[in-house]
């Protein structure tokens, strides 16, 4: 993919022996206990969402602001890839 700017090959080497790869596994693991724990893992990062924008709507220092957007995006992000790779395993199951 060269000439894309957005593409770091070594980021994406990160990324697959770093902290998404360790997440993958981690869900993956989590498979075979009928995905309760998968589960639990998605509601709890969707929670951490939920309490980053409250915090954000309630912050009124312009550091405090710049931090709650900073946790806000870091949790959306979380939450979302939870649960892209919670919907791939189910599918993978069927």
């Amino acid at each position: 993919m060269s000439g894309n700017y957005f593409y770091d090959e070594s980021l994406a080497r990160v990324n697959k022996t770093g902290f998404i790869g360790k997440m993958k596994a981690k869900l993956s693991g989590q498979l075979g206990r009928g995905g309760e724990l998968r589960n639990q893992e998605v509601y709890s990062a969707l929670k951490t969402w939920k309490d980053s924008v409250n915090y954000f709507e309630n912050a009124d220092d312009p550091d405090l602001v710049d931090f709650a957007i900073y946790d806000m995006e870091a949790a959306k992000r979380k939450y979302i890839f939870l649960l892209k790779h919670a919907k791939d395993i189910d599918m993978d199951m069927n």
